[in-house]
């Protein structure tokens, strides 16, 4: 009998424990469509952040965040780095909307050293790794020429343009530059 009792209690707390969780929110679909992700798209390129969350009422006990490049509505990944997306905390665009880009920093892991440039090239997806952190302007309202500390670089070609940078008074280079075209 008391055996018994104890089954059913056991076999109860999991029913509310079960019950009592959450769902998960933010599951991934197969065509980057979720509902609850984040997403960034620009033409034929979408990045989708979406996260999965099991909790209870108080408080979280699983989460996993998963991101992701899409092209023409199909996932896409560079062949010999089929996670890249991952090591990616977010992704924007170009103010213009007819350039085909999105322009994306690389997480804490590198110190944010690097942006990545994910466009269409040829018809084809292609990632341009810049040994640079995110730039903080854009260059003209065509939306093409980011400002990097010694170039400016256009998103559609690739092309790197050096500039010459000249430090205002009591500022490293590096944090308030004059740029003067080279």
């Amino acid at each position: 009998m008391k055996n018994t009792l104890n089954l059913i209690i056991i076999f109860t707390v999991g029913l509310i424990f079960v019950f009592g969780c959450g769902g998960s929110s933010g599951a991934s679909s197969p065509d980057g469509d979720d509902p609850n992700a984040r997403k960034i798209e620009r033409g034929r390129l979408k990045f989708v952040i979406s996260a999965t969350s099991i909790h209870t009422n108080t408080r979280s006990i699983f989460r996993s965040v998963h991101s992701q490049f899409y092209v023409d509505g199909k996932e896409w990944s560079p062949e010999d780095e089929p996670e890249f997306a991952d090591k990616l905390n977010w992704c924007d665009r170009s103010p213009n909307p007819k350039v085909e880009m999105l322009r994306c920093p690389r997480d804490a892991s590198e110190e944010y050293k690097y942006t990545y440039i994910f466009r269409m090239k040829n018809d084809k997806p292609e990632i341009q790794k810049i040994d640079e952190g995110l730039p903080n302007t854009w260059a003209n309202d065509d939306g093409r020429w980011p400002l990097f500390s010694n170039f400016r670089l256009n998103v559609e070609t690739g092309e790197k343009v050096d500039m010459k940078v000249i430090p205002l008074a009591g500022q490293t280079p590096s944090i308030l530059p004059l740029f003067v075209l080279a």
